[in-house]
């Protein structure tokens, strides 16, 4: 895969996010390219993509790989969507490029279709625990530990997240849990992580951690 789309989080963090991935890929400054809209505009239009897609094509100056980097790109417009195709479709074979915005709301399925996604998510690992140690509040209704998680899981990468890290927490936690509640949901997050993994529906996959009530 040439091509990444990276939502949710931050703007700070899928920024880092990328910084720290060219860092991995010993990718110098250099043979960094960002799609930067001209000055005082309000968009990034068709004639922003010629310039930055020749860079792509360059041969890297001093790494392994030349990165594209699109950054707040739900400032492309439509044409400049179209425009930018081509290139996710045969990117050149040295390049890699990283699309970066908070929401995939404006941008077209056809470049959606042709990234990886990566789902940020906007939860620190504190609250994440808090919300997976409420599960085992028996004086907490299953209508609120719903409301609970769908605080914090809204799409199917938020629900890996979740999933992750909770069985991580339970796993930490394990000696004052009652056994038979850890046994019982240890079971539940592992079978979600499985449907996850398998392309079930993320909210059927997360709502058998919850039902039936855990005792």
């Amino acid at each position: 895969m040439h091509t990444f789309y990276i939502t949710g989080g931050t703007a700070k963090k899928r920024s880092e996010y990328i910084a720290n991935v060219c860092t991995e890929l010993h990718v110098s400054t250099y043979d960094i390219h960002h799609l930067i809209p001209k000055v005082e505009a309000l968009s990034i239009s068709i004639t922003d993509i010629g310039p930055w897609q020749k860079n792509l094509f360059l041969t890297p100056l001093s790494s392994p790989f030349t990165i594209g980097v699109i950054p707040n790109a739900e400032l492309l417009t439509t044409e400049a969507q179209h425009a930018l195709l081509k290139t996710l479709e045969e990117p050149p074979p040295h390049a890699k490029i990283y699309i970066e915005s908070q929401s995939s709301s404006s941008l077209l399925p056809t470049i959606l279709s042709r990234c990886q996604i990566i789902q940020l998510t906007t939860h620190t690992t504190a609250s994440l625990d808090v919300s997976i140690l409420q599960l085992f509040d028996d004086s907490l209704s299953i209508g609120k530990k719903m409301v609970m998680l769908d605080e914090h899981i809204s799409n199917k990468e938020e629900a890996k997240v979740w999933v992750t890290q909770a069985i991580h927490t339970l796993h930490t936690n394990r000696t004052t849990i009652p056994s038979t509640t850890y046994r019982h949901l240890m079971q539940r997050l592992l079978v979600a992580s499985q449907q996850l993994a398998a392309n079930v529906s993320y909210k059927l996959a997360i709502d058998q951690i919850i039902y039936p009530k855990i005792h």
